[in-house]
């Protein structure tokens, strides 16, 4: 990658936090655009190019991610002392990308409406009616699940 290119993508990474913060605070906006509009197909992109793998994919490329990044500072360790605006600029850039892809497959479902307002449910509750509707879908889960297996 060029060096324009790089650290014009290093620049975009305050403008994406910035742009993510004001868009959590649109919990409706992003509802109706990112979670019911764009990310369907985004989730369905993933399921057919995705799903015929027996394991977590997303567990792959965190270690692919981590193999990657040791692999470049070993790579780079001189420049990192030499030219420290170097690493300083790619370091940027690549937290950039990832922040970017982040928000874009998965993150800005962190800030769509709570499930209680998409449902029309009741947000108030105690700890104690939060524990039986939890034991509640523990006993159906396990009586689903003998039925299936008988075992």
């Amino acid at each position: 990658m060029t060096k324009k290119r790089t650290l014009f993508i290093a620049l975009l990474l305050p403008i994406q936090v910035i742009l993510v913060k004001i868009l959590s605070n649109f919990p409706e906006l992003v509802e109706n655009i990112y979670s019911k509009g764009l990310y369907p197909y985004i989730s369905k992109l993933f399921r057919f190019g995705l799903g015929w793998i027996p394991f977590s994919f997303g567990d792959l490329f965190y270690s692919f991610l981590a193999v990657f990044m040791i692999r470049w500072l070993i790579l780079n360790f001189k420049k990192i002392w030499k030219a420290p605006k170097f690493f300083f600029v790619n370091a940027i850039a690549f937290f950039s990308t990832m922040y970017f892809i982040f928000h874009f497959c998965w993150g800005m479902n962190y800030h769509r409406l709570p499930l209680h307002s998409s449902l029309g449910l009741e947000s108030n509750y105690t700890t104690e009616e939060l524990i039986a509707m939890t034991t509640k879908l523990v006993e159906a889960s396990n009586y689903v699940h003998l039925k299936i297996t008988n075992n």
